[in-house]
């Protein structure tokens, strides 16, 4: 059978590497290499909730220590583990013939999810810590600017249930999105916190116009530059989610109003935080409306 999930076929240089690995031992994907399909196979993990995977390997699209551990926890998780019996007694971190075969299975069922049930109050954001839609949270990185009580990242603020038709962008993200299957990227250099590639289309792992369906921005500032590249980078109807604090939302707010059709706002409140000026704070989604300029 070939491979069936978008993940794994939207590309065709992808598609013919992975389907390779599909029916051919010596196609296996195993540490140390690097490319497009190992780029595809670690956002399957993310995305499946198997582990936390280094950001230098994620850039580089290097399958490494952290890659392979995370790919020997998914073969794991599985009850029966993901295993050739008639020669093996414990998962190994090799992505061979069983292992894409379950990847994809697994990307084509989450890809292909009914719509979830309208929440009672909240639709498109978490209200949660640790996040309104189900994952294993145990398997969200350790380091970042927002850590909870339980040592994850916090996704209070963060979207739930991204359209996914296009690219899941998280501007000045430090993988509290990740779970979601969002890349983390900057629009410019000196931003404090992990490396992440440039949004500009002339750099290295810039992005095209008009290729994200889902983009978010919490917790920080947006300038002209990172306002114009939201906009070259939004496709028609993207859903764009903010969130901040209400001393921060004066200066957004105008840039908030010209994007389009507001479908979501509301409060986040961190019970844990003591400042009272940053404890609570509101979220805005909306729906990008292309402009003449854009």
């Amino acid at each position: 059978m070939p491979l069936k999930s978008k993940l794994f076929t939207e590309d065709l240089k992808v598609r013919a590497r992975l389907e390779a690995c599909l029916v051919s031992d010596p196609a296996h994907v195993f540490q140390g290499h690097r490319g497009d399909h190992v780029g595809r196979i670690q956002r399957a993990l993310i995305v499946l909730g198997a582990g936390v995977i280094d950001q230098s390997e994620l850039l580089s699209m290097h399958y490494g220590r952290t890659t392979a551990g995370t790919v020997e926890q998914y073969k794991q998780n599985y009850k029966p583990p993901i295993i050739n019996w008639s020669y093996q007694k414990t998962a190994d971190d090799i992505v061979g013939k069983m292992t894409i075969a379950r990847l994809d299975d697994d990307m084509y069922h989450f890809e292909n999810r009914p719509e979830p049930k309208p929440a009672p109050f909240s639709i498109y954001v978490s209200l949660s810590k640790v996040g309104d839609q189900p994952h294993n949270h145990d398997s969200c990185p350790t380091t970042g600017s927002w850590i909870g009580r339980d040592g994850h990242v916090v996704h209070l603020g963060t979207p739930i249930y991204p359209k996914g038709t296009g690219r899941k962008i998280n501007i000045w993200g430090e993988g509290e999105t990740n779970y979601l299957g969002f890349e983390d990227y900057v629009t410019e250099l000196g931003i404090p916190g992990p490396v992440r590639p440039l949004t500009q289309k002339d750099t290295a792992r810039g992005l095209p116009d008009a290729c994200a369906s889902d983009i978010c921005v919490r917790n920080s500032p947006i300038n002209k530059t990172c306002q114009d590249e939201i906009r070259r980078i939004a496709m028609p109807r993207c859903r764009f989610t903010w969130k901040g604090t209400t001393n921060g939302l004066a200066s957004v707010k105008p840039f908030l109003d010209s994007l389009g059709t507001l479908i979501e706002k509301g409060v986040t409140v961190d019970e844990d935080n003591t400042d009272e000026n940053s404890r609570t704070g509101p979220y805005f989604v909306i729906e990008i409306v292309p402009t003449r300029s854009q």
